[in-house]
């Protein structure tokens, strides 16, 4: 592989694996490594930034934790570690789903609408494969034209 094909690919990598910034404006605090992220979920989302993520990206409430769980926790001021990650998930997949349609409008339509992504299998809105990491990670596949021939 030559040293331009590798770099390209690098560069291909760096940007869908490290979507530091635009996490950042979306959760509204500074995140620039995933030391961040990792001290993020020790922490767990503080409640108001989970619910402007929420309401920004239309999240389910019963996606993060059943519903007096998620009530709980907000109360307690903030959430789970487990629960943090799954906001994350969400959070980065649709990122990553900005960068290929562009527009958050496009993206957040692409992102709740269900849409036949598994063969054999009914119709489903990205964001709730996004909530699981097998999901996610099938989603960030598609999204990165990474083909599946199993799908």
């Amino acid at each position: 592989m030559s040293t331009r094909v590798a770099d390209a690919a690098r560069s291909i990598y760096v940007a869908f694996a490290y979507p530091f910034k635009p996490m950042s404006l979306l959760l509204g605090i500074e995140i620039e490594s995933h030391a961040d992220i990792v001290r993020l979920v020790q922490r767990g989302m503080p409640a108001p930034m989970y619910r402007r993520v929420a309401e920004r990206l239309c999240i389910p409430a019963n996606l993060i934790a059943p519903s007096r769980t998620l009530t709980r926790r907000l109360a307690k001021g903030h959430l789970s570690d487990l629960e943090t990650e799954r906001v994350l998930r969400i959070v980065r997949v649709f990122v990553q789903a900005m960068r290929v349609h562009g527009r958050e409008t496009k993206t957040l339509q692409w992102f709740t609408t269900p849409a036949a992504l598994l063969s054999g299998e009914p119709a489903i809105a990205p964001i709730i494969l996004a909530a699981s990491d097998s999901g996610a990670q099938f989603l960030l596949a598609k999204l990165m034209g990474i083909v599946d021939p199993m799908r």
